[in-house]
């Protein structure tokens, strides 16, 4: 293995972390929406609590780079009016203020040192970790599996007309189609399902020979109703999630919760249904209970003790005897998600130097012997200017040497003239927090540099011609989220992209 592809797996190994600590902190954020809404909800609207939860969830699988026009942030910059690019609001730094923070306990390291080197170095390590962690997670839960497994295996299907009839009245009431094979079998845990398009619902021999029908309807028409809500498949995706963030306390919380609002729902949704009381389903509830059967890892009629009271209380609450919404309060709940997703308006942070002296570089610049340049993106947009401005982790006085141009990770970055590169590095000594960085000169003392890229598409001594393939856009280095840093240089001078590249609004 080259030293070169070691230095990528490092750079890798950052970048993928960067992309972690903004999911994990904006997911925290998401986890204290849920903890103030379980607070004034209490017992009531199980839904929402559930759909509310889900979002810790959600925002750990949407990319960081996602972005949609409606978001907070941009809310909170139109009643900030337009105060100047200094005042303006990112929720995306969040994600990025964690990823500088982790750095600095780890190494010490000063600010303005990029997530290159040995901060790359120290990502990897960790990567290592984390993927041990991520093992010893799963061993955890496939062993705590194991119980069910077994029962499965040594289970049989269930022979019982009247059990069968009972299975298929329920199917009917709760809506689902998907064909449920009924099984017993000798071990001792409480009934189960498992399966998504195929269910399967076990049912312990202790309580099928108890005979107690109130008891046997209870189990299967509570099983049903999470096959209804097609709970295995949330519950494994949930699982999957924890695993890979197994290092992250809201995300236990979250599925903590979500365990006992997915209880809820699929006790409102059997009494919703009138076959059974309330009474009655809160005494088969606990005739089930009292069989002292052995808790497993799946959606399962039994729960905590300390769950029993709040579902026992939640089941006899005549509020509660329609059947949950759940699908507006899903809704509900992305809408708001949604406008905590980042808007993609970010921004690299300025060179470790202040040099606010330089406000008036390149003004005397002479654009007129500039090249013939095109823009380096396709559907641009501006989302930090050239200029003074104030650093946004600790607010100093800085000047912007160029520009930030928002864009997907990834979004391809063309030479916008002909020129040559003269660098290709994902280690840029000469700006520390530059990350990877590409330089082409265009001839004439015309140079422009490309910031926080995500990959290297060219290599020092190479003749680019213009809207050639360069790079791709990145996070890396020091920046608050996926874009494009772009500057243009004349003769050892910055000068304001804007003037020399036309088609950029501003």
């Amino acid at each position: 293995m080259t030293g070169e592809t070691l230095v990528f797996g490092d750079h890798l190994s950052a970048t993928i972390l960067a992309s972690a600590g903004q999911l994990v902190l904006q997911s925290t954020v998401i986890g204290g929406v849920g903890l103030l809404v379980s607070i004034l909800l209490r017992r009531r609207a199980p839904e929402v609590q559930y759909a509310v939860w889900s979002l810790v969830f959600l925002r750990l699988v949407i990319p960081p780079s996602l972005t949609q026009p409606f978001t907070l942030d941009r809310f909170m910059n139109l009643l900030l009016g337009e105060a100047g690019e200094s005042t303006r609001f990112t929720y995306g730094q969040l994600g990025s203020l964690g990823d500088g923070l982790m750095a600095n306990a780890l190494l010490g390291s000063p600010r303005g040192q990029s997530l290159s080197g040995s901060v790359a170095g120290w990502a990897s390590t960790l990567a290592i970790l984390w993927m041990i962690g991520v093992l010893c997670v799963l061993t955890l839960q496939a062993y705590r599996r194991r119980p069910y497994q077994n029962a499965l295996a040594a289970s049989h299907p269930i022979e019982d007309l009247e059990l069968s009839e009972l299975c298929d009245w329920w199917c009917a009431r709760l809506r689902v189609r998907r064909t449920i094979r009924l099984v017993v079998g000798p071990a001792a845990v409480s009934p189960f399902t498992v399966g998504v398009l195929r269910p399967v619902i076990f049912l312990p021999r202790v309580l099928v020979e108890s005979r107690d029908r109130v008891a046997l309807e209870t189990t299967i028409a509570h099983e049903i109703a999470h096959v209804a809500r097609w709970d295995s498949l949330w519950l494994n995706l949930q699982l999957g999630l924890q695993a890979l963030y197994f290092f992250h306390p809201i995300v236990w919380l979250a599925g903590s919760r979500l365990h006992q609002e997915r209880e809820r729902l699929c006790d409102a949704t059997v009494v919703s249904a009138r076959n059974l009381s309330a009474h009655s389903y809160a005494g088969g509830l606990l005739n089930v209970l009292q069989l002292d059967l052995q808790k497993v890892e799946a959606p399962t009629l039994s729960a905590a003790q300390r769950r029993i009271a709040v579902r026992i209380r939640f089941i006899l609450d005549r509020q509660n005897r329609r059947r949950p919404r759940s699908l507006l309060a899903i809704v509900a709940a992305i809408l708001v998600g949604a406008v905590m997703v980042p808007s993609g308006d970010t921004a690299s942070l300025p060179d470790a130097e202040p040099d606010v002296s330089a406000e008036l570089a390149g003004s005397a610049v002479n654009s007129n012997d500039a090249p013939d340049f095109q823009s380096p993106l396709t559907d641009v947009r501006l989302s930090w200017a050239y200029g003074p401005a104030r650093d946004p982790f600790d607010d100093t006085k800085v000047f912007h040497k160029g520009i930030d141009l928002a864009a997907k990770s990834g979004t391809p970055v063309v030479a916008p003239a002909p020129g040559l590169v003269e660098v290709s590095t994902m280690d840029y000594e000469p700006v520390r927090g530059a990350g990877t960085v590409v330089v082409l000169d265009h001839g004439n003392g015309w140079k422009t540099r490309y910031y926080h890229l995500s990959e290297l598409g060219v290599i020092a001594g190479q003749d680019v011609k213009a809207g050639e393939v360069i790079a791709r856009v990145g996070s890396t280095g020091r920046s608050t989220g996926p874009h494009l840093h772009l500057e243009v240089w004349n003769n050892g001078e910055h000068v304001d992209p804007l003037s020399v590249i036309p088609g950029i609004a501003k």
